[in-house]
């Protein structure tokens, strides 16, 4: 028997809406007089032949979980979102971010330059180069219990971004570069001021522990 030829698959990150977009159409929930029905028809078969010709991946991660886990078909969005990136998903953001930190870590103690692997593949969970499985198993789980606490967090966040707009409508003269730069430096120094804290939370923690149970 021939072998099969060797793949290359494009990974193409969906954010929420697109899925959301994508599932609407699938499930012809999506208005048909809607502006854009027609780009989001076209954008949907076009991503259904990629996969199926095995040249492009839609992994699903732990971001687009949290946002699914909140509507009421919650189920039925994630497993259109499982059928486009295969057997294949994006590790958890939390790990991905773990990882450079300690990468930038190394390098501050070794005193050279941060060596961090940004292929494609070091943040996959699966193989991104295999063919696709004629069965896809799918274990649902109700995460309805904390789905108020997603909410929650979400709300906070849309009210963390109020002061970068209300300073950005008062002085429309500001560019995007010099905003992006103010944020990208707070959120630097806001990690390592959590990081910190928590590494502060472990070392109490450790010290409450009677002598006998430490080894």
């Amino acid at each position: 028997m021939d072998e099969m030829p060797a793949l290359d698959k494009m990974i193409i990150y969906l954010d929420q809406l697109a899925i959301s977009q994508i599932f609407k159409i699938k499930t012809g929930t999506y208005p048909s007089e809607a502006p854009h029905h027609a780009f989001w028809t076209e954008v949907t078969n076009l991503l259904q032949q990629g996969v199926l010709l095995q040249q492009v991946l839609c992994p699903a991660s732990d971001i687009h979980r949290d946002e699914s886990m909140v509507f009421t078909r919650g189920d039925e969005l994630t497993l259109t979102h499982e059928m486009l990136g295969g057997d294949t998903s994006f590790r958890s953001s939390s790990e991905i971010e773990g990882d450079q930190v300690w990468a930038y870590l190394r390098g501050f103690v070794s005193g050279k330059e941060p060596i961090l692997d940004l292929s494609v593949d070091s943040i996959l969970d699966g193989h991104r180069n295999e063919w696709l499985s004629r069965l896809h198993i799918s274990a649902a789980m109700d995460w309805t219990g904390i789905a108020k606490d997603v909410r929650d967090r979400r709300e906070m966040s849309a009210d963390n971004m109020v002061p970068l707009y209300e300073r950005w409508r008062a002085d429309p003269k500001t560019s995007f570069k010099s905003v992006l730069k103010t944020e990208l430096e707070s959120f630097g120094s806001s990690r390592v001021t959590a990081y910190l804290h928590f590494a502060e939370m472990a070392r109490r923690g450790l010290g409450s522990i009677p002598n006998q149970f430490v080894e």
